[in-house]
């Protein structure tokens, strides 16, 4: 999928973009979620899956600023790196690696 514009997963097109490629992950793990960021913070929040402090957990949503960025892979949270998959506007879908701290976390791992 790196690099792809769409994804198509069980037969539906999904957006080349962040929030799409989450659905796409979770759609294929059997898991319905809005693909829209607003509405999938609601879901989280209303749920008590959106938290805002520490590292994630592989299969976590990223936000930044309330916008969806990605699906966290892997964490190294002694040297605080996070690989996560989103979406790059030069690469298309991408993994990408970060010491970023992300303000909003859903945590998907949960759901």
């Amino acid at each position: 999928a790196e690099g792809r514009p769409s994804l198509i997963v069980n037969g539906k097109k999904y957006n080349a973009d962040s929030t799409g490629l989450v659905c796409a992950v979770y759609s294929y793990a059997g898991l319905t979620l809005p693909c829209d960021s607003a509405l999938m913070l609601q879901l989280l929040d209303e749920n008590k899956l959106l938290y805002t402090r520490g590292m994630p957990m592989p299969g976590d949503i990223l936000f930044v600023d309330g916008c969806c960025v990605g699906m966290a892979v892997k964490v190294n949270g002694k040297k605080g790196y996070i690989l996560y998959i989103g979406y790059d506007s030069k690469k298309g879908i991408s993994f990408i690696s970060t010491k970023q701290k992300f303000r909003q976390i859903g945590r998907g791992s949960m759901l």
